[in-house]
């Protein structure tokens, strides 16, 4: 259950940029052996790193980076900044209330964390095509990246999400957004 350094490195490796994930107003497919392996949360941070985290008992979960193993519940937003840090992810944690339209800045793009309390407790992650303003989400590891059709208008309505595992709609309350500065790829 612990993150070493040599992780770290394949995760900060494998971080694709936007243009890599959408086209034309839709995802991107990731390979299959890549997408059965990432949740929403690698999805929302574009890290397409499968590596050993499993064999490990690693696995994407606010925290991670932290070697907390699933303690992710209590201070989620502030586990997902000390990941992107860890990570060398630049990033602001936005409230709800701030106009999501005006608060991205040219290289960045925006994701909001949402948490599932109760009985079975789950956060989700959803991640927004700066060119498009369409939201998109990776629900679970068994299936490919697919539009958010039931992202509420208001920031700070619940989002559901039909979660095929278990045949039934899930309801998650939102936390807050993160605005994510793009990686630089090699070409620039």
């Amino acid at each position: 259950m612990f993150v070493t350094k040599e992780v770290l490195d394949g995760i900060k490796r494998s971080i694709l940029p936007t243009s890599s994930l959408f086209y034309n107003g839709d995802t991107v497919d990731i390979v299959d052996d890549v997408a059965y392996m990432i949740n929403c949360y690698a999805y929302a941070i574009g890290s397409m790193y499968v590596g050993d985290v499993r064999a490990r008992g690693v696995a994407y979960e606010p925290g991670f980076t932290e070697n907390i193993g699933h303690q992710w519940r209590t201070d989620t937003a502030r586990k997902v900044m000390m990941d992107l840090g860890n990570l060398g992810i630049s990033a602001r944690q936005l409230s709800l209330e701030e106009p999501i339209e005006t608060a991205t800045r040219e290289g960045e793009y925006l994701v909001k964390l949402y948490l599932k309390t109760g009985p079975r407790e789950d956060f989700h992650f959803v991640r927004r095509d700066p060119i498009t303003g369409i939201w998109f989400h990776k629900i679970g590891t068994l299936n490919q990246p697919m539009r958010c059709s039931l992202m509420p208008e208001n920031p700070k309505q619940n989002l559901t999400v039909w979660w095929c595992q278990s045949n039934q709609y899930v309801e998650y309350a939102p936390v807050c957004y993160f605005t994510i500065t793009e990686p630089h790829t090699a070409d620039e």
